[in-house]
């Protein structure tokens, strides 16, 4: 459940609240554009981060650039003087996103290698190529430690129940 619209709506309230009057607000939403849930449709979205002076810029996490998540995505960024750029492209899924300890890579979760899969991949915040961080076939679900170097991965495989194994962060 995804209340996209909703978020925007509290953290404009939220930004314009906490900031000075010449402060420039800014909200980054990272998202496959999509909201199943909000009370607020989109067009309230956009007013309220207007009447706030916030600018909204979207990190699309979707399926590939034209999807109709990404469409969304454009639309609130493009009203409030925003701007879009997607994460990654291709024919599959970012199924989570975290800053590392450093803020200076994300790390990836996705089914790239297949839908059957998770993998985690980390790719600097500047952009550029992912590297990948699992390896064997399956389900991982890592978690990095508070410094860094360490992954907590939860690591199930179809005829494998899950397990938590611990592993040096390269």
């Amino acid at each position: 459940l995804t209340p996209l619209f909703d978020a925007i709506v509290f953290a404009s309230k939220i930004l314009s609240k906490d900031s000075l009057p010449d402060d420039q607000k800014v909200l980054i939403v990272f998202s496959d554009g999509l909201d199943t849930i909000s009370r607020a449709p989109m067009r309230e979205a956009i007013n309220i981060a207007l009447l706030h002076d916030v600018q909204i810029y979207c990190i699309h996490l979707g399926r590939g650039s034209e999807s109709s998540g990404s469409g969304i995505l454009r639309n609130l960024a493009d009203a409030t003087g925003g701007d879009t750029r997607a994460l990654t492209e291709g024919k599959w899924e970012v199924l989570d996103v975290a800053l590392s300890p450093d803020e200076r890579e994300f790390y990836l979760t996705t089914s790239e290698p297949s839908p059957f899969e998770q993998q985690q991949y980390r790719m600097s915040v500047n952009g550029g190529a992912r590297i990948r961080v699992t390896a064997a076939s399956g389900g991982h679900a890592p978690v990095a430690s508070p410094d860094g170097r360490w992954l907590a991965d939860v690591y199930s495989f179809v005829n494998q129940p899950p397990d938590l194994f611990l592993v040096a962060n390269r």
